[in-house]
Order: structure tokens, then sequence, then C-alpha cells
């Protein structure tokens, strides 16, 4: 069994930020949430903002879970990330 894994190797320049699954190390050394996740918490957050509570289809509940696992996601990477998204959404959770 020939396994190659060089192609599993990539090579960055030095002070460049990397992806490192799901994170951003950048050239301090400190972990960012990457730029694709905040767009994808910030777009699904649009579909919930103008929500005025009541009773969400199954549908919207699936959604809503998903926006607030992105969010904690998001807050184990960097602590209190989308602070005031997270409270939103914990508002039409708490209406429903």
């Amino acid at each position: 069994m020939d396994i190659n894994l060089n192609k599993k190797i990539k090579y960055y320049s030095k002070g460049k930020s990397v992806p490192l699954t799901s994170t951003i190390v950048t050239r301090n050394h400190k972990l960012k949430v990457p730029n694709s996740l905040q767009k994808r918490v910030y777009d699904d957050f649009q579909d919930f903002k103008y929500l005025s509570g009541g009773n969400l289809s199954e549908t919207q509940i699936k959604r809503l879970n998903s926006l607030k696992g992105r969010i904690q996601a998001s807050r184990n990477i960097e602590k209190g990330k989308f602070a005031e998204i997270s409270r939103l959404t914990n508002l039409v959770d708490s209406r429903r």
C-alpha cells in the first residue's frame, strides 16, 4: 500500500494568515472566525431579523437551530462574537 501524503501538505508564506480546520490563524498567532462562516451567520440572520415570534414552521426552527449552532461555533473561536445576533436569535427562539 503506497500512500502519498504529500498531496495533503500545503506550504504558506511566513507572516500570512492560514486556514486551520475551519479557523484562521493570523500572523500574530490569534484565532479568527473565517469570513465564510461570518457571512453565513449574517446571511442566515437576515431571514430571522424581522420575525415577530409566534409559530415558526418546522423548517424555520431547523434553520434557527443551525444559525444558533454557527454562532456557537464562532464564539468557540472568538469569545463574544455575534453577541447581538445571539441575543436576538435567543429572543426569537424564546417566543415560539
